[in-house]
């Protein structure tokens, strides 16, 4: 039986991450920081992960089990923090971990500068190494709109969730959007633009797995296009209704909003995930207007220049995309893969 109420509720949603799964429980049971709670959302697991779940249950009574049918990872984090008790909420996804120190570290920073959210850096492991994502604004805080444009024009926005501690009474009004993908984006924006005080850390505490197979961000579909396109419109919506459209129309919000289509779907399909789709999704997004009317802000990003040569390659297919194909195919050849 817990003595003291949580300060922290980590929320941990799971859905066929079994293999991942030790690892991930393991870093926030040894937490320093020992006032949290460990909500774990079962999104209709079929895999041994329910298993897993229940033999740590046994021995930690900071764990709360839910299981639901499979509704999604919005429906999940949802139904996590709905029964959320502590006074911030952390969210970390079932195939990935965080360090030990994490919790002590997050709670002194917002605890010192009375942040509404605290922003720190992310690990992306690859099984080749590791690239870290630091922040630029190192430990200072701004109000949610200065820090969204600073970090935006630095080219130091991420819009994961998991690289952030939230005061829950912040966010339990704020709802992840269910049947889209690409959910932090809106909840991360919608979060920060209603902040009084963000803590921007430069420690980098999230180790994010990358390439795993079946990963939902891992596939490519004009679905994915679509989806994307309809958060933008809901955080159109929602910004418009707490006051911060000028958010909405600055040109570095703008070429952030590109970079990320230009992220998830083009570079992605350019790496290989859905070649056979091309010619389809190009033809669509070519001619889609709420696309291109953005697309003269790509130049503002800050993606690197072999990103924006291949957005270029894109939308020039008669001349360029042949060239292209032979040279996927070429690598290929020689990878074996």
């Amino acid at each position: 039986m817990r003595t003291l109420r949580p300060v922290i509720s980590i929320i941990v949603p799971i859905y066929n991450v079994g293999p991942y799964l030790e690892v991930c429980l393991n870093s926030l049971v040894n937490q320093t920081f020992n006032r949290i709670e460990i909500i774990i959302v079962n999104d209709g697991s079929t895999d041994n992960g329910v298993d897993i779940v229940r033999s740590y249950l046994a021995c930690d009574n900071r764990i709360v089990f839910i299981n639901q049918q499979n509704l999604g990872l919005s429906a999940a984090r949802n139904a996590g923090l709905s029964i959320a008790e502590g006074k911030y909420v952390l969210f970390v996804d079932g195939d990935d971990w965080i360090d030990v120190g994490v919790c002590g570290n997050l709670i002194e920073l917002a605890s010192r500068y009375e942040a509404d959210v605290v922003v720190y850096g992310l690990k992306y492991n690859y099984s080749s190494g590791i690239k870290y994502k630091k922040n630029y604004i190192v430990e200072n805080v701004l109000s949610g709109e200065e820090y969204l444009l600073f970090s935006l024009k630095a080219g130091c926005y991420s819009p994961t969730v998991c690289n952030k501690l939230f005061r829950k009474s912040l966010v339990e009004k704020i709802k992840f959007p269910v049947g889209l993908r690409y959910e932090d984006i809106y909840f991360s924006l919608i979060s920060i633009v209603s902040s009084a005080r963000i803590c921007s850390s430069g420690s980098v505490f999230y180790n994010y797995r990358m390439r795993r197979t079946g990963s939902i961000t891992s596939k490519i579909s004009i679905e994915n296009f679509y989806d994307l396109k309809s958060i933008y419109r809901e955080i159109y919506c929602e910004m418009c209704a707490i006051g911060c459209e000028n958010i909405y129309h600055n040109k570095y919000f703008k070429s952030d909003l590109l970079a990320r289509i230009g992220n998830e779907i083009i570079i992605k399909m350019f790496d290989g995930t859905c070649f056979e789709n091309r010619d389809q999704i190009v033809e669509i997004m070519k001619n889609d207007y709420w696309f291109m009317q953005y697309s003269k802000y790509y130049l503002f990003s800050k993606l690197s220049f072999s990103h924006k040569i291949n957005y270029w390659l894109f939308f020039n297919i008669k001349l360029f995309y042949p060239l292209v194909r032979m040279v996927y195919l070429f690598r290929v050849f020689v990878r074996g893969y």
